[in-house]
Parts: structure tokens; C-alpha cells; sequence
């Protein structure tokens, strides 16, 4: 008779614990669905402007960036050839930031055509930050070369020119967020260069001809009117 209580009992006990079970596991709530793609969890950062000053708001943003132009010295009537550089600026974090730009130029026409490619870097820092500006220090290193053939039938004459700088600027990026577009900015600059240029031309039946020169110059250089072309860039951040 214990032994047959005993094993009613046991069922029982077997049935209620399987209905708690049954129970509990309707009552827990189900795990939230995944993000979509387009939800907030897989951004790495907001639109451009957010932020307490417009400058917060382009970090993790590249930026499409007009550098100055790269004058490079050529031995042909003396003159330069202009690589205008275009580029990207890219803010790792408030105060660091990263630059690369490439510039080409093509002279055309009845006269001497060469060709030439420029290659810029710099590293940003930004030292203080106001709700439109941004005060900065540029580090910044540029190479340049040009070269040219002479048309057929003159020989295989060449003409090279070589310029390399690396130096700094000091200057204020001021960003539009005042009139609604915190993407856009222009930045002013002025700075001191350490510069190193050459020049050589190789003609059949002739020595070869190379000058070389070293100067520490400003970004300016000798015509004042040059800062329009040479301490102004422009950028728009996507």
C-alpha cells in the first residue's frame, strides 16, 4: 500500500513540476529582434553638425579637400609647371586629423608640354574650438615632379624638374553651420617651408644640365596677392 501512494505521489509531483516549467518558459520574454542595417546601432557617426561646436561634428568624416596648388620648377624658359592638388581630410578623433591629396598638371599648346604629378600629407591638429572655428597646426610634406620629351624628330632630349617641402602652417578653419551647412569649410593658412628644388635637361651631343637649390621660405613667397592661391582650401564633408 506505501509503494503504491508513494508512486501516486511521484507522478503527481511529475505532472506539476513539468507544468512549471511549461510555464516559466511561456512567461520569459523573447530576445529583442537584431538592428537592421539602417538603424541607429550600425552608425559610426551622425550627419555632419552634431555636436557642441560644427568642428565635434565632422570627426569620423571624410572630408573632400581643394589643396593648394604645387608650383614645380622646370628648366624649359624658366618656368613653373601647377599641379593643382585635390584630396581628402580625414579627423580621427577632436584633436588629430590626417590629409592626402594628388595633383596633376598638363601644359598644352605651341610651346613646351609637360606633364607633372604632385603628392601631398599633413596631419591636422586642432587646438581650440568655437562654435564656427577651429584654430589649427598644419605639419605637412609635399613632392612634386615634372617631366617633358622633346617632339620627334629633335632627338631624345628630356627636361625634369624635382620639388620637395615639408614644413608647417598656422591658421583658423571657419565652417558654415551659421547658415546651415556645418559640411562646408575654408580654411586660411600661413606657414614656413623648408624646399628643395632641382632641374636637369639631357640633349644628344650635349652634357647634361642640372641646378639644384635649397631655401626655407613662406607659404606666401615673394607676391603678397599669393595668399589667395596658396593659404586657402576648401573642404565639404560628407
Amino acid at each position: 500500500m506505501v509503494g503504491k501512494n508513494a508512486a501516486v505521489i511521484g507522478t503527481v509531483a511529475s505532472i506539476l513540476f513539468a507544468s512549471v516549467i511549461a510555464n516559466a518558459q511561456q512567461a520569459a520574454p523573447a530576445p529583442p529582434p537584431p538592428a537592421p542595417p539602417s538603424s541607429p546601432a550600425f552608425k559610426t557617426a551622425p550627419p555632419p553638425g552634431g555636436g557642441d561646436t560644427d568642428h565635434d561634428g565632422v570627426v569620423s568624416h571624410l572630408g573632400a579637400t581643394l589643396f593648394p596648388t604645387q608650383a614645380i620648377p622646370f628648366p624649359v624658359a624658366g618656368a613653373n609647371v601647377a599641379a593643382p592638388v585635390i584630396g581628402v581630410r580625414y579627423w580621427l578623433m577632436p584633436m588629430l586629423g590626417i590629409d592626402g591629396g594628388l595633383g596633376v598638371g598638363w601644359t598644352t599648346g605651341s610651346g613646351p608640354s609637360p606633364f607633372a604629378m604632385a603628392f601631398h600629407v599633413g596631419v591636422p591638429i586642432a587646438l581650440a574650438s568655437s562654435k564656427h572655428f577651429t584654430f589649427l597646426v598644419l605639419p605637412e610634406a609635399n613632392l612634386a615632379f615634372a617631366h617633358m620629351n622633346t617632339p620627334a624628330g629633335m632627338g631624345n632630349a628630356t627636361a625634369d624638374g624635382f620639388l620637395f617641402d615639408m614644413g608647417a602652417r598656422v591658421g583658423a578653419e571657419i565652417q558654415f553651420g551659421f547658415i546651415g551647412i556645418p559640411q562646408l569649410a575654408l580654411q586660411g593658412t600661413v606657414g614656413l617651408l623648408f624646399t628643395h628644388a632641382e632641374t636637369n635637361t639631357n640633349a644628344p651631343g650635349a652634357m647634361p644640365v642640372s641646378a639644384h637649390a635649397n631655401d626655407l621660405q613662406t607659404t606666401v613667397g615673394a607676391t603678397p596677392w599669393a595668399i589667395f592661391a596658396n593659404a586657402i582650401e576648401a573642404t565639404y564633408y560628407l
